[in-house]
């Protein structure tokens, strides 16, 4: 069946009309097709295809919804969780897919429970073959396994975001934070191979940054995602706690120490998460990783990398919205390389937006990193030292 559908749609005159012809078929027909390792690799490719050509979105939605409908257990996690290379790598790439293009709304909380249960597998199996070597082990990967184990995080920290985007029912609102930390969990232990943040020693953005640094769109939607997790859990944290020991302390009078300290320790490793990840850490140490060269960075902004755009942009964002500031963080010497190597960035920019060298409107981004460098100035010239 599919040989014939190929030869038929290569027939077409060009590539958008080619992967319409496939994609139509694909939407009629998925939920008749047995996941071998055959079709799991092609359907991949359709939605890889289909994600790379804007007029084709409404196909890769309708697909989308074809594999919810479906269940993505029989379509998915199943072969996710086979032994088989080629099926788990195909499989992790359908569901990322699949995640990125839904709503949280249009996926149930089950669904997402099951992803985390063979996310956690995937993770262990590899700390089991390469050993707990807090991220360094990722070296002892080759190339399919090292593709694999990026998609995988990808798909975790994807989750992560659907998660908060989700509107509960009142009664569910106290199983969140539970919920937000197991899957932190699993997060760990893909990106370092650990469950517990114990060894203070460990660099995670650094780690994290090195992890992803062959693959420039992975990379970048890595560092949205990241940054889209430490933000919402800075911004609502704080108020999820006094407000669980305000409770507890009108249910427990006489014990408010107590009752405070014990609220603070559930929510200790979602904080020392955010801390290790902080946005100030992950964006030194990615333009350390670069040699604080604004080239490099240059060349995504002139390609059209969206994520990375869209990942300057929420920093941006961040940096004016968080009460963390980046002297605190950071120190005085990393802060000024950060805020130096931004403004020049804002710069060049700057000088190649005059001469009309953007295929788009930059000047958003400009004012953005102009922003940044302005709050990184303010902090350094603040009288709080790191």
């Amino acid at each position: 069946m599919w040989p014939e559908k190929l030869a038929e749609a290569q027939k077409t005159p060009n590539v958008v009309d080619h992967a319409k012809a496939i994609a139509e078929w694909l939407c009629n027909n998925i939920h008749r097709l047995d996941m071998t390792v055959e079709v799991l690799s092609i359907v991949s490719i359709i939605l890889k295809d289909i994600g790379e050509i804007e007029a084709l979105t409404s196909y890769g939605r309708a697909i989308c919804s074809k594999i919810l409908e479906q269940g993505l257990d029989s379509v998915v996690l199943k072969p996710l969780a086979s032994d088989g290379q080629g099926s788990a790598t195909s499989a992790l790439n359908i569901l990322l897919y699949v995640l990125n293009e839904t709503k949280a709304s249009e996926i149930q909380s089950t669904t997402l429970s099951s992803i985390l249960q063979v996310l956690r597998m995937l993770f262990s199996k590899r700390v089991e073959t390469t050993g707990n070597c807090q991220g360094d082990s990722i070296s002892d990967l080759n190339n399919d396994e090292n593709s694999q184990h990026q998609i995988s995080l990808l798909v975790c920290s994807r989750l992560i975001c659907l998660s908060f985007e989700k509107e509960e029912a009142p009664e569910e609102k106290n199983k969140f934070w539970s919920t937000i930390e197991m899957q932190i969990d699993v997060l760990l232990l893909g990106l370092l191979g650990i469950e517990k943040l114990s060894p203070k020693s460990i660099d995670g953005s650094a780690l994290f940054v090195e992890m992803f640094c062959e693959n420039d769109e992975r990379l970048s939607t890595m560092l949205l995602h990241m940054l889209r997790i430490s933000n919402f859990v800075e911004q609502n944290l704080e108020k999820e706690i006094k407000n669980v020991v305000e409770q507890k302390i009108s249910m427990a009078e006489g014990k408010n120490v107590l009752e405070k300290v014990a609220c603070v320790e559930e929510f200790q490793k979602i904080q020392s998460f955010t801390k290790l990840f902080s946005p100030h850490l992950i964006m030194h140490r990615l333009l350390r990783f670069l040699g604080f060269d604004v080239s490099v960075p240059l060349d995504w902004l002139l390609s059209g990398e969206i994520k990375f755009i869209e990942y300057l942009m929420d920093y941006g964002k961040y940096t004016k919205s968080s009460k963390s500031k980046p002297l605190v963080i950071l120190g005085r010497d990393a802060c000024t390389t950060v805020w130096l190597t931004i403004d020049a960035l804002g710069t060049r920019l700057s000088k190649l937006h005059q001469k009309k060298l953007f295929p788009y409107n930059i000047q958003p981004l400009i004012n953005t990193l102009f922003g940044i460098s302005e709050a990184f100035e303010k902090s350094l010239n603040a009288e709080v030292g790191p």
